[in-house]
């Protein structure tokens, strides 16, 4: 007779850890494989076979009792964790705005959090929800893995490991029902600090006009400002910039190459400044020549009279992608630059641009001269704070033939800083990240327009969508007005497997056709005429996204729409359009 194969320790190591387990909300976001469990399932590998067989049921329907009697009441340590995290960001902010968007950061985090780990693993028994119903129950279920595999020996493993899978999942289901009680409590705690942070930061807006400086350095380097203070940038723009330069010069029309994007964003809150306003603008600074090489000598007397300096590359921004663009004819003022003076204001020891209508916002360089003498030569810039809010990356680099990308109204100059201090003239680009603007998303954190984004929002449920072919059509109708997209792509794909019956839908699936056809229906209430795009940098677009996660209560997060490999298709193909 053949000895029973048994479940191997390295092997149950795997999946279970003997580790005491815990209720705790902290504990339950992280819990992962090896999974720990409330008991301790029974060794089932002493009983004979008939022993196993007719006790296989109330084996199993013992393990089912004792998990679920374990699920407590309440939202065990949630309470707790909150007042933790409360108190750090008290002591570590001092305005009352800062300290509100830093919480609101907070349950936004926890919100997405929670929601990725309520329902994992629940499928683990028997590859669906251990609650979804079925013709057995659980316990019938595992007498007839043990029915099945019994026979043989060598397959005895098969039965233990059906056991502790059965009470991983039961665990899981018991978590899940845990963090949606707490989800409900973290969502009204959001509601509340989003009301509350609004009107302190309304109320701050009216006893302080928004700010219409933006803070550069006189380095030149290339540095992103904001009326809010500066970003952080990646040392590779000014590699991507070049580049891009060079394949545009050698295009033989004229063409469009995006340089790089807001990485998240152009809107977030920042611990540093407190914000998450209700949108700032921000001004691209780069030395000039990295842009035009062979700069006039007598850039500062255009600077004097407020000329224009022909490039057949200009920089423009679309949303939150800067973009490289080139013309081939000199006729028109599409490569005209506007050039003009800073001069230095000796009550701040700066060099300042003077505001006018085409360029409202006041640029400052200040000067700080060591041993606090007075001068009016440059000395050492004041280095800001970083904003750590927002990083850019470099975007892809696919060359678009124009009228595709014919910019919009550009918002670009060059600044020459007085002849005398021997500083090099920078080219800057001025942008609005999110055009219109007026408030930030509960749920998204986003800047957007409510009044222009097809309707007000509604409370939806993606939860309760039925995928169906009409609805698959809607979608398919309402990206083609995109780009094309491999992620897109992916998940059009996944929703005809659901059709077809070859595939159940997950939540992310639910997710985006819930999101696509709400899109659509916002667009259309626009009067927006389906397959066609908006040629206005992202407005409608971001009013209406923005809206539709509002509308599901959905954070800005990718993988709320997509599935993991719909984002790696996503990557490879930025990756192969950078080359």
């Amino acid at each position: 007779m053949t000895a029973r194969r048994t479940i191997t320790n390295p092997e149950l190591d795997e999946i279970y850890s003997s580790a005491p387990f815990d209720y705790d909300f902290e504990t339950l976001l992280s819990w992962k494989q090896p999974f720990t469990i409330p008991i301790t399932p029974p060794d089932i590998t002493a009983l004979t076979d008939n022993a196993l067989l007719e006790s296989a049921e109330s084996i199993a329907q013992n393990v089912i009792n004792s998990i679920e009697a374990s699920c407590p009441a309440g939202e065990p340590g949630l309470a707790t964790y909150l007042e933790k995290q409360y108190l750090d960001i008290d002591q570590t902010h001092s305005e009352t705005a800062g300290k509100l968007f830093a919480k609101k950061a907070l349950l936004l985090l926890l919100y997405s959090e929670i929601r990725r780990q309520a329902g994992q693993h629940t499928d683990l028994y028997n590859g669906i929800h251990v609650y979804a119903p079925n013709d057995q129950t659980l316990a019938q279920f595992f007498e007839v893995t043990a029915y099945v595999y019994i026979e043989e020996e060598s397959e005895f493993f098969i039965i233990e490991e059906a056991l502790y899978k059965l009470a991983i999942s039961l665990t899981a289901a018991q978590i899940e029902i845990v963090l949606k009680r707490c989800l409900k409590k973290v969502l009204r705690e959001l509601e509340k600090t989003h009301h509350t942070a609004t009107s302190v930061l309304q109320n701050r807006n009216q006893e302080r006009p928004h700010s219409n400086t933006i803070i550069l350095t006189t380095n030149p380097t290339i540095q992103l400002g904001t009326t809010q203070g500066p970003i952080a940038i990646s040392r590779y723009i000014e590699f991507g910039l070049k580049y891009a330069g060079r394949r545009l010069i050698k295009m033989a029309e004229a063409a469009a190459l995006r340089i790089f994007r807001l990485g998240i964003g152009g809107v977030l809150y920042s611990p540093e400044l407190g914000n998450s306003d209700l949108y700032h603008d921000s001004a691209l600074s780069i030395p000039a020549e990295l842009l035009i090489p062979d700069l006039p000598e007598n850039l500062n007397e255009l600077a004097t009279t407020e000329g224009l300096l022909e490039s057949p590359l200009r920089i423009h921004t679309d949303l939150d992608t800067y973009i490289l663009t080139r013309h081939l004819s000199t006729a028109d003022a599409a490569h005209q630059i506007p050039v003009r003076a800073l001069i230095f204001d000796e009550a701040s020891n700066s060099y300042v641009s003077v505001p006018s209508r085409d360029f409202p916002i006041r640029l400052t360089f200040p000067i700080h001269v060591a041993g606090g003498s007075s001068t009016t030569s440059p000395g050492i810039p004041v280095k800001p704070n970083p904003y750590k809010g927002v990083n850019l990356e470099t975007a892809s680099s696919a060359a678009t033939p124009f009228p595709a990308n014919e910019p919009q109204n550009p918002r670009d100059c060059i600044y020459c800083f007085p002849v005398e201090s021997g500083l090099p003239p920078l080219y800057i680009v001025f942008n609005s990240p999110y055009p219109g603007a007026t408030t930030i998303g509960t749920y998204s954190g986003r800047a957007y327009n409510p009044d222009k984004a097809g309707g007000p929002i509604e409370r939806l449920d993606w939860r309760e969508a039925t995928i169906n072919q009409t609805g698959v059509d809607l979608v398919k109708l309402h990206v083609s007005r995109f780009e094309p997209s491999d992620a897109n792509d992916i998940m059009i794909d996944r929703l005809e497997k659901i059709l077809q019956g070859t595939s159940q839908a997950t939540d992310t699936d639910k997710r985006f056709y819930t999101h696509e056809t709400r899109e659509l229906e916002r667009f259309r209430a626009l009067g927006i005429p389906d397959k066609i795009r908006p040629s206005d940098v992202g407005e409608v677009w971001n009013n209406t996204h923005t809206a539709t996660l509002e509308d599901y209560q959905l954070t800005s997060e990718p993988e709320l729409l997509y599935t993991p490999e719909a984002i790696e298709a996503d990557n490879q193909q930025i990756a192969r359009e950078n080359k």
